[in-house]
């Protein structure tokens, strides 16, 4: 899996485990080894937007505006799970 995505075995351990942050192109090449129809297919159960107008909260605070704006799009696209 590593290699397919570009990491070493120990940076994807870290990723597992928390330890390191993963970058969207990362998630999308996941998704293309792993054979998963959408990347929302990788995140936990929890993830969706029960309220369409709840805030959005990144981690990253030195995240450009348009780049926010896109991952913002992509979060509000996921759709609600029951």
């Amino acid at each position: 899996m590593a290699e397919h995505i570009g990491l070493t075995r120990a940076s994807l351990a870290n990723i597992e485990k928390g330890r390191q942050k993963i970058m969207l192109h990362q998630i999308y090449k996941i998704a293309e080894v792993l054979q998963v129809d959408s990347i929302l297919d990788l995140a936990p159960p929890r993830f969706s937007m029960s309220v369409p107008d709840e805030p959005v909260v990144f981690a990253e605070a030195g995240m450009r505006d348009d780049l926010r704006a896109q991952a913002e799009q992509f979060v509000r696209r996921a759709p609600v799970r029951p």
